[in-house]
């Protein structure tokens, strides 16, 4: 909504420390879609609870819509690991699935560091 005054000029003091650019920052992106993730019974709160539509598809899985955060929701798919699937938009399936497998790739490579085989 439009921005009103409230209060007289002078009557806030903005602290010393205040970085505007680091406020904004750690704000969440707006959403720029909808989002279509796979998650199992029990799981995925933070997406749930901003869920806009939930159809059950089976006992272990439910499919859920929720707004699109580039970034944000990303992390939150690839945070529930073998527990949610990333449907829809191709971006996003695209971006979990990235992320994935530089989680895997770095495991594959810190294992075979420092390891010789006979």
């Amino acid at each position: 909504g439009p921005v009103k005054r409230k209060g007289r000029a002078g009557s806030y003091v903005v602290p010393s420390d205040h970085v505007p650019e680091v406020a904004l920052e750690a704000q969440p992106p707006e959403p720029v879609g909808t989002a279509v993730v796979r998650v199992r019974h029990g799981r995925g709160h933070t997406l749930r609870r901003n869920a806009v539509r939930t159809t059950e598809l089976d006992e272990r899985w439910a499919e859920i819509e929720v707004p699109y955060q580039r970034g944000t929701t990303e992390r939150d798919v690839v945070a529930l690991g073998t527990h949610a699937v990333a449907v829809a938009p191709p971006e996003l399936v695209a971006g979990v699935r990235s992320a994935l497998q530089a989680v895997a790739d770095a495991h594959d490579h810190g294992d075979r560091q420092g390891v010789t085989h006979e």
